[in-house]
């Protein structure tokens, strides 16, 4: 292998891994994003309501129509967090579905991934490729 190889190797896996923490990134901006979206709202009219509350006064409707208008968005931001690492970290979506006894069907343009096993019957060390 020539040196130009070697190079043109180390390049691509630095440029998929490059691409792998930013999707990580994405992610975690999305999945933080989402919950920071569905919980302020509800918090902080929580807080205003109780506010009143706190004075011995009672909270103006608006506030409690509001507050209980946002519970909702509160169990959404619940749901959405787990769907958000479900569909977009394959690993993620590969391991949910082994757990619950399904295979991942094999969608078009997506790369197979080799797991290495070795054979503990013999004391060879006979390794084996299984796609998944």
């Amino acid at each position: 292998m020539s040196a130009s190889e070697t190079m043109t190797k180390s390049v691509r896996r630095q440029i998929k891994s490059t691409r792998s923490e930013m999707k990580i990134v994405k992610i975690v901006f999305l999945a933080v994003g989402v919950l920071f979206l569905t919980w302020i709202p509800h918090n902080t009219l929580a807080n205003v309501a109780q506010s009143y509350v706190s004075k011995n006064q009672t909270a103006p409707f608006n506030i409690v129509v509001g507050w209980h208008m946002t519970r909702g968005l509160v169990i959404f931001g619940t749901i959405a967090d787990p769907l958000i690492y479900f569909l977009q970290n394959s690993g993620c979506h590969s391991a949910v579905l082994s757990l619950f006894g399904c295979s991942e069907t094999k969608l078009p343009g997506r790369q197979q991934q080799s797991v290495y096993s070795v054979d503990s019957q013999t004391h060879e060390s006979n390794v084996s490729e299984v796609t998944v």
